[in-house]
């Protein structure tokens, strides 16, 4: 029977249920476990769903911090090289001057 619940589909079983077209106990307790089932199983695909995007939307807020620290170690770098940097470019400008 689970066979032909599934070749029906969720929306059309639901449909018959709420008709009226399982009267029979043991037919109307399986499609309702069948349903039951469907619907922990549509819920476990949105939370799926959901998890995919709010990973991706971490994701992308870590990456933008990691972003804007290796720009401050940049400058910080900078700053601390200063004098070795513009004491290479006194010799680079020394030499061509030559």
């Amino acid at each position: 029977m689970s066979d032909h619940l599934d070749d029906l589909g969720y929306e059309e079983v639901r449909h018959r249920l709420d008709r009226g077209d399982y009267l029979d106990p043991y037919e109307l307790k399986v499609v309702k476990k069948w349903l039951h089932r469907q619907e922990k199983e549509q819920e476990f695909i949105a939370s799926c769903k959901r998890a995919t995007i709010s990973s991706a939307l971490e994701t992308g807020r870590v990456a933008r911090r990691a972003n804007w620290i290796a720009v401050l170690a940049l400058l910080i770098s900078a700053i601390g090289a200063r004098e070795h940097i513009v004491a290479l470019l006194e010799t680079i400008l020394s030499y061509l001057g030559r």
